[in-house]
This record gives structure tokens, C-alpha cells and sequence, in this order.
């Protein structure tokens, strides 16, 4: 099914005003997140200034946001990379309302007073997530009864993706990011904290976030670094070198290996490690500062809605926290093959991916210096 023909034939998608919520408080409102009582508010800023890494997303999930929310007419958008670029920005005067976060950073905004708590108790989608997704929330990601970060979409990462023109057999452990048969023919995600994991992983750690041995995790990054054809971070050019085969091999979130496969060459597959590995949420943030913090709140709410949801996987194959991810991915895919090739399995070694704390952020950050600048 086309991308398009996904997001305009199905009746879900279909959009209702919302009787009385009128934007364009302007210089006058003064309406403030804290101060919400029912949902959605009755008043709103006629503005949205939005910062997250899926442009995809954001360009056509904003216009559905706009159609619910008449009156919000204004918008600034930008992506990034890494979510360190974002959480730089923020510590100072910023413009950002709303943020596309991941636990990590969701979690030090939250300790550090950077980010607004909002009150699920009343969010009309809020009873539309999954189980597994609210209970991870709640213990990470809650004070008070309020929830810093909105769980739109979950992605396993790392999974190893591979090209089959290169391989015999699949690789199925993490490993084979320290097979010298594949010297300079793999890649290595150049993100610190999963570097660490996975690191943990090779070593045979039973947790991959808490390593027993912080210089072993070093030295299996300096050895591994010598293998590596290069670090990526732009997963678009890390998916260009796997299906053209100058690069057969590298870890990569689920989503990515999966459009991959769809869009560029059917030759990508991937494998869960046999190690097990690690699921993280995504999550909607509205930071301190944000000029339009309820839009922003609004906005991370629509997140969690069916149509945000249907177009998140058409835009990036990024699987819902809705209770029907499933079926979502079905309704996308005229061949089940597809559908399966892209759906989580229950029989798959999967672990919560739990925020860090600072010292363990700090001391990930320094072995990560260590190992790149050496």
C-alpha cells in the first residue's frame, strides 16, 4: 500500500473539529499547563514551535493537529540527530514547546526541573496505551502524579541489521561487532550510552545498562573501534551503505532496519542478539520556558491519538504505544509477510530500557571521550 494511500483511506483518520476550542490567546493568554482542569482545553495559543528528529513525522502530523485544533496556526519546526542538541538548547531561553524525546534525556530534563509534568488522569488517549508502556512511565517518568514525558512510540535498539548477500548465515550475536573477519566492512552507532550497552552485551553483563566492570567496557570499545568502516549517526546514510554493500553489517533500531528492507533492498534483515536486547519509549515533551506550553502540551497529547499513530509508521515504520500497534502495522501492509517481518515477537529476549543517572551518564560520557579521541 502507498504512503499516502495509507494515511487518506482509512476512516480512522478521518478529523472532527472540537466544539468551542478556539486558538490565539496572543499577547492576552495567560493560560498555563498547571492550570488545565478538563481536556482538551477550551482555550489554546495560536502557535506551535516543535523540535523532535522526525521530520516525516512532524510535517504530516502537524496538519491533522492543526485541522483538531483550529486556531493553531503558526508553527516553527526543526529536527535533529542526537538529543543532545536539544537538550543544550534548552537550559537557556529557547523557543521549543514541544520536544521528540527519548527516556534518557526525558528523565534528566525531568530531575534537573527542565520539563513540565502534565496530567494524564484527564488525557482522552491517555487510556489507549498499552499496559507495558504505562507501568514503564509511571515508575520512570512520574512525580506527583504527573507525566513528564508522553510515550507516543517504542523502538528496540539495537537490533543487528545485515546484508544476506554477505552472509552465510545470519549473525545472531553481538559478536560480530568484534569478528575481525568483518574488519572494515561494519558499522558502529556513535551514540554513547548504547555504545556502553552494547559493549556490556559482547561481555556477557547481565545488565547491559550497569556494567560489573566500567574499564572492561573501555577496553572492548577501544578494540572494537579498530573494526569499524566508520560511526554513524544519520541513520539515512548508515541505510544507504548497508543495501548498497559497502557496509554489510552494523546495530540499528528495529524501525530502521525494517525500512531498510521495504525501501531499499530486500537483502536487509536483522536479528534480535542472542545476548537479548534492550526497548526504549520515545517520548513528548514540553520543556520549561516553552512560549506556548499548553499548545505544546496538546500537541504531545494528539501523539498518542490513532491518527498520529497511523501516520508515525507511514512516515518512519515507528511502532505505536497504542494497544493496537499490531493492527496498525497489519491495515499498512497488503502482503503479511511484511506485516510480520515488521511486528515485535513475543518470544524475543526484550528489556525495558531504564533512564540513567547523572554519575552513570557522566561516567558513560567520559569512557566515551576516551575511546573516540584516542
Amino acid at each position: 500500500m502507498e504512503r499516502r494511500e495509507f494515511l487518506t483511506g482509512s476512516s480512522t483518520v478521518a478529523l472532527a473539529s472540537i466544539a468551542g476550542c478556539m486558538g490565539g490567546g496572543g499577547d492576552e493568554f495567560d493560560l498555563t499547563i498547571e492550570q488545565i482542569e478538563n481536556w482538551p482545553p477550551e482555550e489554546y495559543e495560536d502557535s506551535i514551535n516543535i523540535f523532535n528528529w522526525s521530520t516525516e513525522w512532524v510535517d504530516d502530523v502537524l496538519p491533522a493537529f492543526q485541522e483538531e485544533y483550529p486556531g493553531i496556526e503558526n508553527s516553527i519546526q526543526d529536527s535533529y540527530n542526537n538529543p543532545g542538541q536539544f537538550y543544550s538548547q534548552i537550559q537557556t531561553d529557547h523557543q521549543w514547546d514541544n520536544l521528540g524525546s527519548t527516556g534518557v534525556y526525558t528523565k534528566r530534563m525531568m530531575d534537573n526541573d527542565l520539563s513540565h509534568g502534565l496530567p494524564v488522569d484527564i488525557l482522552d488517549n491517555w487510556e489507549e496505551v498499552d499496559d507495558m508502556f504505562v507501568e514503564a512511565t509511571e515508575e520512570h517518568y512520574m512525580q506527583d502524579g504527573l507525566v513528564y514525558g508522553i510515550p507516543d512510540t517504542a523502538v528496540i535498539m539495537p537490533v543487528i541489521e545485515y546484508n544476506e548477500d554477505y552472509f552465510d548465515e545470519p549473525p545472531t550475536s553481538i559478536d560480530v561487532f568484534w569478528d575481525e573477519e568483518y574488519e572494515n566492512e561494519m558499522m558502529f552507532w556513535d551514540r554513547d550510552y548504547l555504545m556502553v550497552e552494547m559493549a556490556s552485551m559482547y561481555l556477557g553483563y547481565d545488565d547491559f545498562q550497569d556494567p560489573d566492570d566500567w574499564d572492561e567496557v573501555r577496553e572492548a570499545l577501544e578494540e572494537q573501534r579498530d573494526l569499524n568502516r566508520n560511526y554513524y549517526q544519520d541513520h539515512d546514510t548508515a541505510q544507504s551503505l548497508l543495501a548498497s554493500g559497502d557496509a554489510i553489517v552494523a546495530p540499528v533500531p528495529l524501525s530502521r532496519a525494517v525500512q531498510g528492507h521495504m525501501e531499499l533492498n530486500d537483502s536487509l534483515n536483522y536479528s534480535i542478539p542472542d545476548e537479548g536486547t534492550l526497548y526504549s519509549i520515545d517520548q513528548q515533551v514540553v520543556p520549561k520556558g516553552a512560549p506556548h506550553e499548553v499548545a505544546g502540551a496538546m500537541f504531545a497529547e494528539f501523539s498518542l491519538s490513532e491518527t498520529s499513530a497511523q501516520i508515525s509508521y507511514s512516515s518512519n515504520y515507528s511502532r505505536t504505544t497504542r494497544q493496537n500497534a499490531d493492527e496498525i502495522i497489519a491495515d499498512y501492509y497488503d502482503d503479511p509477510e511484511d506485516a510480520e517481518f515488521a511486528q515485535w515477537d513475543d518470544d524475543w529476549d526484550l528489556r525495558a530500557r531504564g533512564p540513567y543517572t547523572e554519575d552513570e551518564l557522566s561516567q558513560i560520557a567520559d569512557i566515551y571521550t576516551e575511546v573516540m579521541g584516542a
